[in-house]
């Protein structure tokens, strides 16, 4: 079915290549020729649009999310049937899901800052809040459901955006197989999902705990692979305190994911926008450690994602840069991501002429310590390749560790 509908359209909407394929329906890129923009549309397996009540359920799901406005939250801008098929027509977000993400990290034996970590579950805790207030659960919030969109948040350079707001109504009822672990579907479940019982926004809460778990810790707090096993584990078995994996992870998030993490949902935060105050408020907490869980390297996601999206030049752009007297560049959307110990995270637009970093306000880059030299680094583009320079700074300037 996924590669037959390549090619083919959907009203308005040119199918161009299929994205991924999920639990509900498989996602894909088309092209909307009336606004002349690409755009990802989900199509629904026809195994659930045969259900009884499933047209109903569907649009009222629909209608709800394209009225939805939230940074947070993809944008979602039609919905329709055609050959018996139902779709959902959201923005297109480039890149990968948070879920591919990490399995890269992982990978490369690297993880993310953890002030970075904290800051992205609070954006996503905020996304959830906005579509409680408007009556909607998300039901399946995961890593697999998160992208990463290049436009600056409160607390990072990139915003998280939450995907599939909703589409889980469209199979609740329906009983998770013990094999199905794609994308977390039983790590990432509250108790009361678990065990099949009804769900309110505090089950989205647990959820998040989950998810600042793996983030910040590295690793879930529970790895199910049967049915039976996500059910004892939700509900029974206590997650490992997070200070037992990391000794100097900071007490403040601590509290935050076992609260989050209690088994009744009365413990629990009352909703998601109390979990996003108190991460706002252990952010200094968290900014003054980086080490990360698995590995003595960090990374922010920013820069993993802009380093896996870059297409290498080919064989004509590589001879225009390299013979080219005057090259143009655009460095619109290039960023220095900054983080320093007790203070906010914060990112500085790169220039045609490069960045300055010292003590001095001089320079484009000011970091006031006193291990930092007035005039200390430079960073410069050329048009082709990024380089960090050391300006005979008094401690040296350090990359991954190794001394420039």
């Amino acid at each position: 079915m996924f590669e037959q509908l390549i090619g083919q359209s959907f009203d308005r909407y040119q199918i161009l290549s299929i994205l991924a394929e999920g639990h509900i329906g498989a996602l894909y890129k088309a092209h909307d020729a009336k606004f002349q923009r690409d755009v990802a549309i989900k199509i629904v397996y026809p195994k659930f649009t045969q259900q009884p009540d499933f047209q109903e359920k569907f649009s009222k799901i629909a209608r709800t999310a394209v009225q939805l406005h939230h940074p947070g939250l993809a944008k979602v801008f039609d919905f329709g049937e055609t050959q018996s098929l139902f779709y959902i027509v959201k923005e297109f977000i480039p890149g990968d899901t948070l879920h591919k993400t990490l399995q890269d990290l992982r990978a490369t034996q690297k993880w993310i800052v953890l002030s970075e970590a904290v800051g992205l579950v609070r954006q996503v805790c905020l996304a959830v809040e906005y579509s409680h207030q408007q009556g909607v659960l998300h039901r399946d919030v995961k890593p697999d459901h998160i992208m990463i969109k290049n436009e600056r948040s409160d607390d990072l350079p990139y915003q998280p955006v939450l995907i599939d707001l909703g589409l889980a109504e469209l199979h609740a009822g329906e009983s998770t197989a013990p094999e199905d672990t794609s994308g977390g579907a039983l790590d990432y479940m509250s108790p009361e999902q678990a065990a099949g019982q009804e769900t309110d926004g505090r089950s989205d809460v647990y959820v998040l705990g989950i998810l600042l778990y793996e983030l910040t810790v590295g690793r879930l707090p529970f790895h199910a692979r049967t049915t039976g096993e996500a059910i004892r584990y939700h509900n029974q078995e206590p997650p490992p305190r997070p200070r037992s994996i990391r000794n100097d992870f900071p007490e403040s998030v601590e509290r935050i994911i076992l609260r989050a993490l209690e088994k009744e949902p009365a413990n629990r935060f009352t909703d998601a926008g109390a979990m996003a105050t108190a991460l706002a408020e252990t952010l200094p907490a968290a900014l003054a450690i980086n080490a990360p869980a698995v590995s003595p390297w960090t990374v922010s996601l920013m820069t993993h994602n802009q380093q896996t999206s870059a297409a290498p030049a080919g064989p004509e752009e590589q001879l225009e840069v390299e013979t080219s007297t005057k090259v143009q560049v655009d460095l619109s959307r290039d960023r220095v991501h900054v983080m320093e110990r007790g203070q906010v995270a914060r990112s500085v637009q790169m220039k045609a002429d490069g960045l300055t970093i010292g003590r001095v306000a001089a320079n484009d880059i000011l970091i006031n310590h006193p291990t930092v030299s007035q005039h200390h680094a430079r960073v410069e583009f050329d048009g082709k390749d990024y380089r960090v320079i050391d300006l005979n700074s008094s401690n040296g300037t350090f990359m991954a560790g190794h001394k420039l």
